[in-house]
């Protein structure tokens, strides 16, 4: 059967508080962390106040125009794809997430990003959308998890695209432990440079 779906707005990303925030179960929280529900960036959830040197960790949806130069190369490399969940994605883009590693940095301490599915509703449809560069021999680990409330019934697509200069590195986990009523579908393009390594 044909189902149409509504994309998320504002007011699904308010629905969560902090203390249903906490309730979720996840895996161990790490020192820096990007915290989005239904789609859209939450800074009170976060916890980007106090990056290392090196690291910088934005939302287009919170400061638009950032990062302009790593959004535009990388969204032009994605128009020469031809995915339809993947031009879904691209099409609606409303807050993405940008992470940069500087050249030279090692960045010790894990990056945690958490996309929280919160929506009584299977119609809902999250597009979340997850840049990551990698300067000259640069290092990053990072945790990328999708979780959800209890009777979650949204749908997700998400795309991760990870770009790496020469002689950088990046560690990247990915869970997905969403509702099983929900729906989710995900993406990760990864372009590596001479000696870089991606795991």
């Amino acid at each position: 059967s044909k189902t149409g779906f509504s994309l998320a707005r504002k007011t699904d990303q308010a629905v969560l508080d902090i203390n249903t925030f906490e309730c979720i179960k996840r895996v161990p929280a790490f020192g820096n962390r990007a915290v989005f529900v239904n789609g859209g960036f939450r800074p009170d959830l976060s916890r980007l106040h106090l990056l290392p040197t090196g690291l910088k960790v934005c939302s287009t949806g919170c400061e638009p125009g950032a990062n302009e130069d790593v959004l535009v190369q990388t969204l032009a490399k994605e128009t020469t794809k031809h995915d339809i969940f993947t031009d879904l994605n691209t099409v609606f883009l409303k807050d993405i997430l940008l992470v940069e590693v500087a050249e030279n940095a090692t960045i010790d301490c894990p990056l945690h990003i958490i996309f929280v599915g919160s929506s009584d509703d299977p119609s809902l449809l999250r597009l979340p959308r997850v840049i990551v560069k990698g300067r000259r021999n640069s290092s990053l680990k990072m945790i990328e998890e999708y979780v959800g409330t209890q009777h979650d019934l949204g749908f997700t697509n998400g795309v991760t695209d990870v770009v790496l200069e020469g002689g950088s590195q990046i560690h990247h986990s990915r869970l997905q432990t969403e509702s099983d009523e929900a729906s989710h579908i995900g993406r990760l393009s990864v372009k590596v440079g001479r000696n870089s390594n991606f795991s």
